[in-house]
């Protein structure tokens, strides 16, 4: 499977409270050459979850490009997972808006 920056995959994303996992989609929010280099990708977290609100939060606006069936967001809350370790593909973060909502999140979580 080829991945690049801002792809969806499906990885069993692990709770941070518990020793299990949960399978569900990720943003991919490395880029080509980090993955390639290293054979990791650096997920965030993608829910559909509707009561719970983090600070970063980015709802993604096409979901059928993003291969998501419901209403879903970006969350700030990340992992790091073996290219082997990957279960799918979705589709694609492709609205340019979307994009941008989320490197300003990224960047106001990690780099501020």
């Amino acid at each position: 499977m080829i991945f690049d920056r801002f792809d969806i995959c499906i990885v069993d994303f692990p709770f941070s409270d518990r020793n299990i996992t949960k399978r569900r989609p990720a943003l991919i929010i490395c880029d080509r050459d980090f993955i390639y280099s290293t054979g990791n990708i650096l997920v965030a977290m993608i829910t559909s979850a509707k009561h719970s609100q983090w600070p970063g939060d980015c709802p993604i606006t096409d979901l059928p490009e993003a291969g998501l069936s419901h209403p879903s967001k970006v969350r700030m809350r990340f992992s790091t997972f073996a290219t082997t370790r990957v279960v799918g593909h979705s589709g694609r973060l492709a609205d340019e808006n979307d994009r941008a909502f989320v490197r300003a999140a990224l960047h106001e979580t990690i780099c501020a």
